[in-house]
């Protein structure tokens, strides 16, 4: 056999070969759409990967892994297949479907600004897509509507601080007057005390000032009168007076008893 004739078997085993793996990649690709078709997304799964080992450059089994993962719910995972992609400029006809499919992801995180940028770079490429522009507009409002809860969440916030703070101050205010009440009470009840002190210091200056002036009083001779001074001298000189009188008529009495004299008839 020539080296040309070696040449092309080469190339015939080589293309055989290669159409046998695309045809395998692609039975698995079908069986997978087969499954998905039935709702049995992470059985689909499986089989695109296993069409994409075969094949990782497989656009469309990528693209098919994508959508089985959202159907899952694992939107995280669908977004990091669909963003690989994005970077294969060899089908640029497909991504609008893939930026769509991106803003549906977004949209299922609540990354609301992430999928509106998705919808309307999706719309650049193909404007006329209706379910793209409602998508859109239905983002937009999902964030119109999150931001203005956000907004009233903030002033419910905000007021309930400011309740709680008027309540803080009218409990200081309330705890300042009860003190001063508390001081105002107090300083009556000092000043109460003190008055009753200053009472009873009085009481008692007077109590010692009517006993001294009641021992001064026993300790005052008596005053005489002097009309009665004289009175009693007077008496006396009468007394001694008649005193002496009486002495004489006794000494005159006694001299005549003791004189003799004949019986008068």
């Amino acid at each position: 056999m020539s080296q040309i004739n070696k040449i092309v078997l080469v190339i015939l085993v080589f293309f055989a070969a290669t159409q046998a793996f695309a045809q395998s990649e692609r039975a698995d690709i079908r069986k997978g759409n087969r499954l998905y078709n039935k709702g049995l997304h992470s059985e689909a799964e499986v089989e695109y990967k296993r069409a994409q080992q075969k094949n990782p450059s497989s656009y469309e089994a990528l693209y098919n892994l994508g959508n089985a993962l959202y159907k899952q719910n694992r939107f995280e995972d669908a977004l990091a297949t669909y963003s690989k992609l994005v970077e294969d400029e060899n089908h640029r006809e497909n991504l609008a479907s893939v930026l769509h499919n991106m803003g549906n992801s977004y949209v299922q995180t609540k990354k609301y600004d992430e999928a509106i940028d998705c919808y309307k770079k999706s719309l650049k490429v193909d404007p006329t897509d209706m379910q793209t522009k409602f998508n859109l507009a239905y983002a937009q409002k999902l964030k119109k509507d999150e931001e203005d809860k956000n907004k009233d969440n903030n002033n419910k916030d905000q007021n309930q601080d400011n309740n709680q703070n008027n309540q803080n101050n009218q409990n200081n205010q309330n705890n300042q007057n009860q003190n001063q009440n508390n001081q105002n009470q107090n300083q009556n009840q000092n000043n109460q005390n003190q008055n009753q002190d200053q009472n009873n210091n009085q009481n008692q200056d007077n109590n010692q000032d009517q006993d001294k002036d009641k021992q001064d009083q026993q300790q005052e001779p008596p005053k005489q009168n002097p009309n009665q001074a004289e009175n009693e001298r007077t008496l006396n000189a009468i007394q001694a007076a008649e005193d002496k009188t009486k002495d004489k008529v006794k000494k005159e009495q006694a001299k005549a008893y003791g004189q003799k004299q004949g019986k008068q008839w």
